[in-house]
């Protein structure tokens, strides 16, 4: 899977449009062009849920590998609350791991049965989820950025961009 910010898009928007598709063997991209770049939304796939996974590469080892994560979250509490909902779900957003991609990122559930993939791509309850994410990501890179207290952390966001 490719990481959440790209600096190329990997597939051709058409027509003006600002959301593009990209077919992969085992999960479909969801593209959106960014003033500076793209924006990689990853669709997975499932018979009764669909997940949508924005990988963020190694960047929230730094949360997951921590000696203590309950200091980490209560000092990230005021400065990156939306970290710390991240960290706790209480966004509705998760971290989760998948290791045959080996990627770390968000991700959200949506509650959808699989009828055909060209249908859920489509499928309105899945593009405003996967702008929601985008949204999310986006304020999440924001808000690590400008508040966060740990200099290696603003650092890190480099490593999302690919």
């Amino acid at each position: 899977m490719r990481s959440f910010l790209q600096r190329t898009a990997g597939a051709t928007f058409t027509c003006g449009a600002s959301l593009t598709l990209a077919f992969r063997k085992d999960y479909v991209e969801y593209i959106f062009k960014l003033q500076r770049g793209y924006a990689v939304i990853n669709l997975i796939p499932g018979t009764d849920e669909q997940l949508l996974l924005a990988d963020w590469g190694i960047f929230f080892r730094r949360i997951t590998n921590h000696q203590d994560p309950q200091k980490l979250m209560d000092m990230l509490g005021k400065p990156c609350p939306k970290v710390v909902d991240l960290m706790t779900a209480a966004s509705g957003y998760s971290l989760t791991r998948i290791t045959r991609d080996n990627c770390l990122g968000v991700s959200r559930s949506v509650p959808l049965k699989l009828s055909s993939m060209v249908s859920l791509v489509g499928n309105s309850q899945i593009v405003e989820a996967a702008d929601g994410m985008l949204d999310y990501c986006l304020a999440l890179c924001e808000e690590i950025h400008d508040r966060c207290p740990f200099p290696g952390w603003k650092k890190g966001l480099e490593e999302v961009w690919q």
